[in-house]
């Protein structure tokens, strides 16, 4: 398949690149410097010059693939507004390029206070809807495009993800814990469930079985709750719901 890949050579979308290169994927990836595009050249890769801003490169890349990764985000910490903005207007963007095509569409969003007081399920629907919600509103507007010939699948990451080579939040949490020699977290946060995902290379055959099916999916990266006193199984591991 040729996948076009927004966020290509970030923490996640570098993984998921090299996993769609070696199962013989062609991969395009949006890229802004040219730091990144030689990266991704080395790998095989094509690049796509452009930004979330840059909408047409959106379209180009998206109306000229089999399906779309979408895992840039702005994450901009001291303007949400605008990372809200630059979330909603992409995915608009590449889904109204993918309209009528049944092509796979992969959105990524977090489970970040999704919920309070509970454990968050794969089968909850996000309650983030307008433009000035959460990341615009961008999965459940990734989902309404179901019904105009797209094959939505919203990935849902826990708060963080990290691995070896890390550099993002929990490398500066362990990063701080080795200089001041302790590490710090919330006694009244609840027990249950991951607070992170480690990275683990993404299967590329999830993608190739989607092609096959008729309806969206939703993949959910958070277990299902462990009743009082259990510990969680390996049955409770993230599944996929239709």
């Amino acid at each position: 398949m040729n996948v076009f890949v927004t966020g290509a050579t970030g923490w996640i979308g570098s993984a998921t690149v090299d996993e769609l290169l070696k199962a013989g994927h062609k991969v395009v990836g949006l890229v802004r410097s040219d730091v990144s595009a030689a990266s991704l050249e080395a790998k095989g890769a094509k690049v796509l010059r452009g930004d979330l801003d840059d909408l047409d490169s959106l379209r180009r890349g998206a109306a000229e693939a089999e399906a779309v990764v979408h895992l840039a985000n702005k994450h901009d910490f001291a303007n949400p507004a605008e990372s809200d903005r630059a979330e909603r207007a992409a995915v608009e963007t590449l889904a109204e390029a993918l309209v009528g095509t049944n092509r796979p569409f992969m959105v990524a969003t977090g489970m970040s206070g999704l919920f309070q007081g509970r454990p968050v399920l794969e089968t909850d629907p996000s309650p983030d809807v307008s433009p000035d919600s959460h990341r615009g509103g961008a999965e459940n507007l990734a989902l309404d495009y179901v019904g105009r010939g797209v094959r939505t699948i919203i990935i849902r990451f826990a708060p963080t993800v990290h691995g070896a080579g890390d550099w993002g939040f929990v490398n500066f949490l362990v990063s701080a814990a080795r200089k001041h020699g302790v590490s710090g977290t919330s006694m009244t946060a609840p027990t249950h469930g991951p607070r992170c995902t480690v990275r683990m290379p993404p299967s590329s055959s999830g993608l190739e079985s989607r092609r096959r099916r008729p309806d969206h999916a939703c993949m959910r990266s958070q277990r299902k709750p462990s009743p009082p006193g259990r510990s969680p199984k390996p049955s409770d591991a993230p599944s996929i719901s239709r």
